[in-house]
């Protein structure tokens, strides 16, 4: 059974995908628009279950192999994501549905769940801040791993364009002696980049609050 598990991994990553965002959806019918709240909960041990599924497929296949390779690249990406920003999208997914199904019940303004603080000025730029600094951690924490797994990109293979820095040489050709994970580092090295950009503007200029219309 195992050694069937393994072969068709694949399979069994999408199937783990497909019942990791079908309890979502279940979860948030069964919560607003059935509203069996207690039931619901039940999805939530399932979402988590889907995470723990993928987690045993990825470390039963290094085990079999013996090579940390791209299923386990992307299986540690998923989860990565699940980890640092899964619960907090979903709260705010929650939030949103919440005040939707609400109105499409025709309860009135005032007793409609509160909405997501909008925040501005220095509290934004912190939270900016915040989020970028896990991001970056993030970001650290694989690398390092692809570093100790496949190690770093001799000096001599870095491609001659663009010229500079060798550090950011490195970064641009994707850091690591692997095709597919260097790949991958590439194009989250530039998204970090544009994190940071984004975040710096707020630090630099702070988010202002929307002016409401006075009434004339």
């Amino acid at each position: 059974m195992l050694d069937f598990i393994l072969q068709y991994k694949w399979a069994f990553f999408i199937g783990g995908e497909a019942v990791f965002w079908g309890s979502i959806v279940c979860f948030l019918l069964l919560r607003y628009v059935w509203n069996y709240r207690k039931l619901s909960k039940l999805f939530i041990l399932l979402f988590l279950l889907s995470d723990l599924w993928m987690a045993a497929i990825g470390y039963l296949d290094y085990r079999r192999t013996g090579q940390f390779e791209t299923f386990q690249l992307v299986i540690l990406i998923f989860l990565a994501y699940a980890l640092f920003f899964g619960r907090g999208d979903l709260r705010k997914l929650d939030a949103f549905i919440a005040r939707k199904t609400a109105k499409w019940r025709g309860i009135p303004e005032n007793e409609l769940p509160p909405p997501a603080l909008k925040l501005t000025g220095a509290a934004h730029t912190r939270r900016e801040l915040k989020n970028f600094s896990v991001h970056f951690i993030l970001y650290a924490a694989i690398t390092a791993v692809l570093i100790v797994t496949y190690g770093i990109l001799p000096a001599g293979s870095l491609p001659p364009e663009p010229s500079g820095p060798l550090a950011l040489r490195l970064v641009l050709a994707g850091i690591v002696n692997h095709e597919t994970a260097a790949s991958v580092l590439k194009v989250w090295s530039i998204i970090l980049a544009v994190d940071a950009a984004i975040t710096l503007s707020y630090v630099i200029f702070p988010k202002k609050p929307k002016k409401t219309a006075t009434p004339g």
